[in-house]
């Protein structure tokens, strides 16, 4: 298989930033659309445990603003997918007191409302941030205050807040989601040299986090179910390092879009080898497996507020755990590993990673709304699977026992040339799009 064929989702650390996106309030419909191949995958050294990779191409995202309205879309011509959804008409319904005003704007797979309360944005974006007068006055009130610092109410705060949602003892807001995991990976012990077994399909700040340690991550395959890290070649791989004396210091696994890992067979995996998990549920809060949530499966686990994540702080992330004593020293460690003394005194490196008091402030006002939005991007969801059911494309699996958070929908396609032409399609419009995550070991 070619290493052309899968890309990447692009994170908010790489999409530019636009004025007037973060003072809008939104109502969105998004269509994601993928290309899974499932095919052998290419050996690429001995860092890769694979047996069949799935391999991704997506587009994202049709969000657009207009009137109610039955005309239909014209599909390109030959376009197969275009022809199955042509003269399907997707009525869209979205709060009254944002109807006014609404502009119209044709795309080639699929028809959304956008409302837009301040500004204008001709581009559609992927996954953009959903804010409003709750996270202004939320910001506003922590300037008011006069806590502008790193530290302030907030952030106790937005921690309590997180600790509520999912569960966890205690819980770390830091200045991003990479950053997590850099100092999850150090209060687990791995050092230089250390071996660190992480999900392939993810992106890349998974396996930076392992080198920024000087560990090695070795990279293991997906399965068809969950698209995250195949049970079955994880335990394989575990069974080898063990005979060869060199298990590695910790396992990496990734909620990839949303989607759960199958925690019920991993969780004991990971114990019977002794080896630590930790949760990368950077893409997964608001997510449940047997009605537990996403970043509660680990020894820690990381989330990610960065501005296409399902709430955001425009950028930061958080380290949880039931371990407080882990907690307490990703503090330590995010606060430039300060002792405390009235002088500036330390003892070890340490790290200026902890989240601002008016980011928090952001947060709190975004988790408050999570439910909400990820019952918003469920239903488009369903709208979507209803719309093309007749159709030859194929969703991501979705386990009967997880609840999931409906961050990205994601589309696969028959074929890499079908997907190009409805990328290129897409561009057309101006609807930005994307593949998904490059598998790490191709990189």
């Amino acid at each position: 298989m070619p290493p052309g064929d899968c890309h990447r989702i692009p994170s908010r650390d790489e999409s530019r930033t636009h004025a007037g996106i973060a003072n809008r309030t939104q109502e969105t419909h998004r269509l994601i659309v993928a290309t899974l191949h499932l095919g052998e995958a290419r050996q690429a050294g001995p860092h890769l445990v694979s047996s069949r990779l799935p391999l991704g191409v997506e587009l994202e995202v049709v969000d657009q603003q207009r009137p109610r309205s039955d005309q239909a879309h014209v599909s390109a011509p030959g376009n197969k997918l275009g022809e199955t959804i042509r003269n399907h008409n997707v009525d869209h319904s979205f709060h009254p007191s944002l109807q006014s005003g609404a502009l119209t704007r044709q795309v080639k797979i699929a028809r959304s409302h956008r409302a837009l309360v301040f500004g204008s944005m001709t581009r559609i974006y992927l996954s953009p941030p959903d804010v409003g007068p709750a996270e202004r006055a939320a910001l506003l009130d922590a300037f008011d205050s006069g806590w502008v610092a790193p530290v302030g109410p907030y952030l106790d705060r937005f921690e309590e807040m997180m600790c509520e949602r999912t569960g966890s003892a205690a819980a770390a807001a830091l200045s991003s989601g990479t950053a997590a995991l850099h100092l999850a990976l150090l209060v687990h012990g791995v050092e230089a040299g250390d071996d660190v077994f992480v999900s392939t399909f993810t992106f890349a700040a998974t396996a930076n986090a392992v080198r920024y340690v000087g560990a090695q991550p070795v990279f293991i395959d997906s399965d068809e179910a969950t698209w995250n890290m195949s049970p079955e070649l994880l335990e394989g791989s575990l069974e080898q390092a063990r005979q060869q004396g060199s298990l590695p210091a910790a396992v990496i696994v990734v909620d990839l879009y949303g989607q759960l890992a199958d925690y019920d067979r991993i969780v004991p995996i990971c114990a019977e080898y002794g080896v630590p998990l930790i949760e990368d549920a950077a893409e997964a809060l608001g997510s449940s497996l047997h009605g537990q949530p996403a970043g509660t499966f680990g020894a820690s686990a990381i989330l990610s507020f960065n501005g296409n994540k399902i709430i955001t702080t425009s950028g930061g992330g958080m380290f949880v755990s039931h371990d407080t004593a882990a907690v307490s020293q990703v503090r330590h460690l995010a606060t430039q590993a300060r002792q405390p003394t009235v002088h500036y005194e330390h003892e070890s490196v340490g790290y200026n990673y902890r989240l601002s008091n008016l980011l928090a402030a952001l947060g709190c006002a975004q988790l408050q709304r999570l439910d909400a939005m990820s019952a918003r991007r469920r239903d488009v969801n369903q709208r979507y699977r209803a719309v093309l059911a007749e159709s030859t494309l194929s969703f991501m699996p979705l386990t009967d026992d997880t609840v999931w958070n409906g961050w990205l929908t994601c589309v696969l396609f028959e074929n890499q040339a079908q997907r190009n032409d409805v990328m290129a399609d897409l561009e057309i419009e101006d609807v930005e799009s994307r593949p998904l995550w490059k598998p790490m070991h191709q990189q």
